[in-house]
């Protein structure tokens, strides 16, 4: 696991006084808020609740700050009131419970004229190491700022928001003066009311914003579609505080679930905004908001496969349409972010990519994946599916990139691997859905929806060529390769029958180094090798496909009693590797006998 990235955090301030947010209270309703609460941190919240780190009715309000080392910052309640107690919660990757030894939580009231600090242990979730830390309560209008200190395997590392502290402020009750702002979103994807319908299979989010910014605020999403023979209700959970023309107004999220949008539905909402002062509506000013459920999610009309290149003249990246079949990747171990070419999707879905303002659909509305056996490591492995990001817009088109190797050393799994990838030939396609995964589109040698044949990816990471031949009855060592021939009467001559194997996963071409005989005498005795009956060795060549083996005999004649004498066998071998260029690398195995 990289050094960088090592840790987010989950900043949770728990408020015991106010609602829980995203949570459905409806009691014919059958889902719950999936805006500001996703499936994996609505997962956390219960392992925290069981843990005793947060109380059941805080459970499903954690909210979205922002992002550091690649992971993300949440905090619940939105806006804190004086009887909150404040709770923070740093949450590690995959994996790193194994890594983590200790947390700390440095804090600060007074601008950090003074700080205290708290510790933690690391909590197993999951594989991820999770750090909670009791931080009490605030008085009135006091700013509580933190920065957090996890250690594992000797190694710190801070999160303190880019310099800036995590912060909250404990703020007074005071009464609701406005609800409003509403917007439509399905998984990223903006509706705009009145104009675009709401598709099945992705839940409708519904944000809106209250003024001013008060502790023990409570917003509700009310919703119909079956003409009020039944209403339900979503409690909406927050999505920011500080927000606004102003930076005084707190923003919500609820979600309607996608199991009431069925195709050809008329769905109405309102929102209802209320805390101990004061109960506003936002209405359409008693009409109600609406929107109709279309048949189907738009699906992806058009896509090819192409590839990034590395071209410093044009730009670091420029994307070419069509891709190499196979993509091999012959590199060593150091592997330079501008090698080679970046496997490439480019697509287009009407009313999605064509959108200025619908990026945040992809990886949520707009799904892409590349699937192949390469993730599990072997070509006859299980095909598995690793989902693609989503590299720039083009146009009316999207284009996602498949990033295949790490940027340094190759000595680490690829993405979306778990494991080292074993040389070979890989076939892979791309696969699209805009339905939640339930069903795709295919693209490989030609687009949407069946994609005609598999593409391929060669993986030779790694692969030396000498490594390829193995000499039969030879021990490796970790300098080469020795065979002995034994223990052979003064004066006499022995006899060995070996085979040269290629054990490699590409054809080879196997042959004399430097055009001298493979083995050279020795002062000591007389070596002398033939390989598949070839009277000259300095001439010949013997092309092996992977597992084909010639046949040699090796004979040595010691010249003097009691010694051991030794011989080099040097060889030349070229790989060919497919939809690459070939390589060249010599060997050498050490021949050794001693005489009686």
């Amino acid at each position: 696991m990289s050094r960088a990235g090592l840790f987010g955090l989950i900043a949770v301030l728990a408020g015991c006084s106010a609602a829980s947010g995203g949570e459905d209270v409806s009691s014919e309703a059958t889902g719950r808020s999936e805006s500001a609460v996703t499936t994996r941190l609505s997962d956390l919240a219960q392992y925290l609740v069981g843990q005793g780190v947060l109380p059941e009715a805080e459970a499903a309000r954690l909210m979205q700050l922002g992002h550091e080392n690649g992971w993300t910052t949440f905090r619940t309640p939105g806006v804190v009131g004086t009887t909150s107690v404040v709770t923070a919660v740093v949450v590690g990757p995959d994996g790193s419970f194994a890594e983590a030894s200790e947390g700390m939580a440095r804090c600060s009231e007074d601008g950090w004229s003074h700080s205290s600090d708290r510790t933690a242990v690391p909590r197993d979730w999951q594989g991820r190491a999770v750090m909670a830390f009791g931080l009490g309560t605030l008085g009135l209008d006091t700013t509580l700022a933190c920065a957090f200190r996890v250690r594992l395997d000797g190694y710190d590392a801070w999160l303190n928001n880019g310099g800036n502290n995590y912060r909250t402020t404990a703020r007074p009750e005071a009464p609701l003066g406005w609800v409003g702002s509403l917007r439509l979103v399905q998984d990223g994807l903006p509706r705009t009311l009145d104009v675009d319908p709401a598709y099945p299979k992705h839940g409708l989010t519904v944000e809106v914003s209250t003024y001013p910014q008060t502790p023990g605020t409570d917003v509700l999403l009310h919703y119909t579609t079956d003409a009020f023979a039944t209403v339900r209700r979503v409690r909406a959970g927050y999505l920011a505080v500080d927000t606004g023309p102003h930076g005084q107004d707190t923003r919500w999220a609820a979600t309607i679930p996608s199991s009431e949008l069925e195709p050809g539905k008329r769905v109405e909402f309102w929102v209802e905004a209320t805390n101990p002062h004061t109960t506003l509506w936002d209405s359409r000013h008693g009409a109600n908001y609406a929107v109709t459920v279309a048949s189907e999610p738009p699906p992806a009309v058009w896509a090819e496969a192409g590839a990034y290149h590395y071209q410093p003249k044009y730009g670091p990246w420029s994307y070419r349409s069509g891709v190499a079949d196979p993509l091999t990747y012959t590199m060593g171990t150091w592997l330079p972010p501008s090698s080679p070419p970046h496997p490439a999707l480019a697509l287009y879905i009407p009313g999605v990519t064509d959108r200025q303002d619908a990026r945040d659909a992809a990886g949520q509305f707009v799904r892409v994946e590349v699937w192949s056996p390469f993730f599990s490591g072997s070509v006859d492995g299980a095909w598995r599916g690793y989902p693609l990001s989503l590299r720039e817009g083009a146009g009316n088109d999207w284009r996602f990139s498949w990033q295949v190797h790490h940027a340094g050393c190759s000595c680490e799994p690829p993405p979306g691997a778990d494991s080292l990838v074993d040389h070979g030939v890989y076939p892979y396609k791309y696969r699209v859905s805009t339905d939640g995964g339930e069903t795709w589109s295919w693209v490989g040698s030609s687009g949407v929806p069946f994609g005609g044949d598999d593409l391929r990816i060669g993986w030779f990471i790694n692969h030396h060529p000498s490594s390829s031949i193995e000499l039969s009855g030879s021990v490796s060592e970790p300098w080469g390769v020795v065979y002995d021939v034994g223990s052979v009467q003064h004066g006499k001559v022995a006899v060995r029958s070996v085979q040269l194997v290629n054990r490699g996963p590409v054809p080879v071409t196997f042959g004399s180094r430097y055009g001298a005989p493979f083995l050279t005498d020795d002062a000591g005795g007389s070596f002398s090798i033939q390989v598949d009956g070839c009277d000259d060795e300095s001439t010949c060549q013997f092309v092996l496909e992977p597992g084909d083996a010639v046949g040699a005999t090796i004979t040595f004649a010691p010249a003097t009693a009691g010694e051991t004498t030794t011989a080099l066998l040097e060889f030349n071998v070229t790989a060919e590797y497919p939809g690459a260029a070939s390589l060249t690398e010599g060997g050498i195995i050490r021949v050794q006998g001693t005489s009686l």
